[in-house]
């Protein structure tokens, strides 16, 4: 019995330990940041910074915030999307949860990027998500909803919006994915 109880112990030291060797000290994070920063003023220079970083050694969080500073860096440098892959990465990660900014950035950019590959009802519908997310009435915690948002300028129509459950841009489990 006891050496059954000293080999669960050490099996959950050893747990422990390598879950702290996978984790950053923050550096990363904060270099992403950085970049961020960089961005609105110098996109180009921004986007070298970017191809730097070893996607591979990032947490899955960095690697999201990679992935989103890299399309909104690609957008502010006047270069058109060709895939929507890597605002993909990011959405599957902000879409359940972290930064609340960064999740409004994410469905904002799934905008841009749909409308430069030639989606424009796909970006309005992104762009009015965005909208009633980032309203000042919303909470940090709230998930998007997929009810027609009440519109600030109710003159641009948006055909055929989701209803509830039905198509749905958020994908959790009361929503259908698009």
């Amino acid at each position: 019995m006891r050496r059954i109880l000293h080999i669960l112990l050490l099996f959950v030291l050893l747990s422990v330990v390598a879950d702290g060797c996978r984790r950053t000290d923050g550096g990363e994070e904060r270099r992403l940041v950085a970049i961020d920063s960089l961005i609105a003023s110098r996109p180009d220079s921004a986007l070298a910074l970017l191809a730097r970083v070893d996607t591979a050694a990032l947490a899955e969080p960095d690697r999201a915030y990679h992935a989103l500073l890299t399309v909104v860096a690609l957008y502010k440098a006047y270069i058109p999307a060709t895939s929507d892959s890597l605002i993909a990465r990011a959405w599957r990660y902000y879409e359940h949860g972290g930064p609340y900014d960064r999740r409004v950035r994410a469905m904002i950019h799934q905008g841009t990027v749909a409308e430069e590959l030639g989606h424009p009802e796909q970006a309005m519908r992104w762009y009015k998500q965005a909208e009633a997310f980032a309203r000042p009435d919303a909470t940090t915690e709230a998930t998007p909803s997929c009810a027609k948002p009440p519109f600030i300028n109710s003159s641009i129509p948006i055909p055929d919006w989701p209803s509830k459950n039905t198509n749905c841009l958020c994908r959790n489990s009361s929503c259908a994915t698009i």
